[in-house]
């Protein structure tokens, strides 16, 4: 009988240890290669001394040499998104990329020493100029750019009280979008205080305008800076940009004067291409977002119908047009690019009882 209890207790006892092991691998696997640890939104970004201020600051050994032949495998699909999984995980941050960045030769970027921090702020101290511009300040270089007919208005004094509010939210650390800050124009089709409404015609608008469009007001409310409205097709009935009226004139394309920037979102797409502003708003119903966009090579998208309020813009063509972005191109390979051109997008796509 004893016998018989001891073979029982040893099969329980060596039943426990395998379901104990058991439960550690499978705790082990998960925590290891199946729970993310990066990936979280809000990281905070450090304003560093700079280099010359930094106390007991010795000089670093010299960086390794650049690598001759990277490692770099092509992958897609499945393969991708396992081993940006993997990469996410504890043995991808512990082991797989230091392997990596070894191999690569990535470690070069902690031996960099770059002198000024990134600006954060929409306004900054001037600095020594370099060259022979007969610009002496930033308004003479936008009235330069009104001239070539991309912003169809002058440049407001709010404008820069904008800009001083937003520098004093940042330095605050109390921004209120990633919008916060970014220059930022609209189509003349849509209302802008204190701004004519003419939408590319010389007999519509002859007041300024004293309310904003729902999208020109979500754009306030995040802290945008709107520089202005931009030039347009005349009533947006074409695709060239061509406006020969008193107000407007024809959008030059930056890349080249004499070509058309295409339309009827002329002077947005011209606006973003030149630098103007990285972000720009349009309408379009056959191809005015899109038209211009891929004439003046930038990224256009024309949202679904209603998907941004249109309440405050001229209805056009109410059944067909819905108003756009545009932004600069970017490589959409990289996460981040994703994140600066879908913040726009989430700012003002919004529904809005007055459109229904």
């Amino acid at each position: 009988m004893d016998n018989d209890y001891d073979e029982e207790g040893g099969l329980l006892l060596l039943s426990l240890r395998w379901a104990w092991g058991a439960a550690a691998l499978l705790l082990a696997f998960y925590l290891g290669l199946v729970r993310r640890v990066t990936g979280a939104l809000g990281t905070a970004f450090q304003l560093r001394e700079p280099a010359g201020r930094r106390q007991g600051a010795g000089k670093r050994p010299p960086p390794p040499p650049p690598p001759t032949d990277a490692w770099s495998p092509r992958l897609s699909g499945f393969s991708l998104r396992l081993s940006v999984h993997l990469a996410n995980t504890a043995f991808g941050q512990l082991f797989l990329v230091p392997l990596l960045m070894r191999i690569n030769n990535f470690t070069i970027l902690r031996y960099l020493d770059i002198g000024e921090d990134p600006t954060f702020m929409p306004v900054v101290a001037a600095e020594e100029k370099c060259d022979h511009s007969k610009s002496s300040n930033v308004s003479d270089i936008l009235h330069k750019l009104i001239d070539k007919r991309q912003v169809v208005t002058d440049v407001k004094k709010g404008d820069m009280g904008m800009a001083e509010s937003s520098t004093a939210r940042y330095r605050g650390k109390e921004p209120l979008s990633l919008l916060d800050g970014i220059p930022v124009c609209l189509k003349e089709e849509i209302k802008v205080a204190p701004y004519y409404h003419r939408s590319g015609t010389a007999y519509l608008g002859t007041k300024p305008e004293t309310e904003d469009a729902t999208v020109t007001r979500k754009l306030r409310e995040a802290g945008a800076i709107i520089i202005g409205v931009s030039n347009m097709h005349e009533l947006g009935i074409g695709t060239t940009g061509c406006n020969p009226n008193r107000y407007h004139g024809t959008a030059r394309n930056p890349y080249n004067p004499q070509h058309f920037t295409g339309g009827s979102s002329s002077g947005s797409a011209a606006a973003v291409a030149s630098g103007l502003c990285p972000l720009a708003l349009g309408t379009d119903g056959g191809g005015s977002v899109r038209i211009p966009a891929s004439f003046c090579g930038i990224v256009g998208l024309k949202g679904t119908f209603g998907r941004i309020s249109a309440y405050g813009s001229h209805p056009l063509s109410y059944s067909t047009v819905s108003l756009g972005r545009m932004e600069k191109s970017r490589d959409y390979e990289r996460d981040e690019e994703f994140l600066e051109m879908s913040m726009m997008w989430r700012e003002i796509a919004v529904p809005d009882n007055l459109t229904l």
